[in-house]
């Protein structure tokens, strides 16, 4: 049942407590196979990757969510889940589709202070199950990095200073934050993308200057683990902006505040639709990109928006 806990400024449940329950699922479904009754070393996972997800529809507060997750493919270390989430109005009793998600987990087992890679038990498909599963296996590794090659187009002359968006959110992984791993604790999946989304809410927040909502989410990939006790801290900035929507990219860093060490554990990609005064979409304004690097940013970011259009045109 979805509580008045952490709404939006518009009334609807924040996106990345709905990312974050999505993340939760996943998780049990996954450790539910890798441990199957009798296990005698007991495997862990960790998040590496969420591939694109559209959000169908809004969830409201008072409503009943219902999430169902369920291994579909397994490499032999790592896993894949599907994640179907709907929603129930208790007043009028319908029910409606409002999120698909596929993650990917790696199976690892837990030293005293470390993971080392572990085998995933196979599941068992049929042929056709195992090659289609095995086709979305090398297509999302293919996927690892966000970087696209840049698309020649035009870049605006004027409009909102990228830099004028920029968020940081900077916060310590508690125990709270983590997953029960043995000995080792290190934060959960879901903690990182409500992270992740709560700062590019705020990058686009900055940019429209209206309430706003996460309208999907591009391949969301975990390079490393961010530990109990480190301070991890979420970068965001607007890369491309259209008339209706605008791309936000995140960049997460773990840093050990004992040794200094400091290393990029996470990227992703959101766009986001702005909402006027009476909830319906409006413009984006456009984002002027100053630098080199917001230039090059945006042409990645334009690329990746043609692809979308050419996608779902076909």
């Amino acid at each position: 049942l979805l509580w008045a806990d952490d709404p939006t400024p518009a009334g609807n449940v924040h996106g990345g407590t709905i990312l974050k329950e999505i993340e939760n699922a996943g998780y049990i479904a996954a450790m539910r196979h890798c441990n199957p009754e009798g296990t005698a070393e007991p495997t862990h996972l960790v998040l590496a990757q969420v591939e694109l997800m559209d959000f169908r529809a809004p969830m409201h507060i008072g409503e009943v969510a219902k999430l169902d997750a369920h291994v579909t493919f397994t490499s032999e270390r790592s896993i894949e889940v599907l994640v179907n989430v709907s929603s129930e109005n208790l007043l009028k009793g319908a029910w409606r589709s409002t999120n698909q998600a596929r993650l990917w987990y790696v199976a690892v087992t837990a030293s005293e202070d470390s993971y080392a890679s572990a085998k995933v038990p196979q599941l068992t498909l049929s042929e056709e199950e195992a090659r289609a599963g095995r086709q979305r296996y090398e297509a999302q590794r293919a996927r690892r990095s966000i970087e696209q090659v840049p698309a020649d187009g035009a870049v605006p002359t004027e409009g909102i200073p990228v830099s004028s968006c920029r968020a940081v959110l900077t916060q310590v992984v508690l125990p709270s934050d983590c997953a029960i791993s043995g000995s080792v604790q290190v934060c959960r999946g879901g903690v990182v993308l409500k992270s992740i989304d709560n700062a590019a809410g705020v990058a686009a927040v900055r940019l429209c200057r209206s309430n706003v909502v996460t309208a999907s989410i591009g391949d969301v990939h975990l390079l490393g683990p961010c530990k109990n006790g480190e301070v991890v801290e979420v970068t965001a900035v607007p890369t491309f902006s259209s008339k209706r929507s605008v791309e936000i990219r995140v960049d997460v860093t773990a840093e050990n505040v004992i040794t200094a060490d400091k290393r990029k554990v996470c990227s992703a990609l959101l766009m986001f639709v702005a909402l006027d005064s009476a909830g319906r979409v409006g413009d984006v304004p456009p984002i002027f990109p100053e630098s080199e690097e917001e230039v090059a940013l945006y042409r990645q970011g334009q690329a990746r928006y043609q692809a979308r259009r050419g996608t779902r045109a076909k």
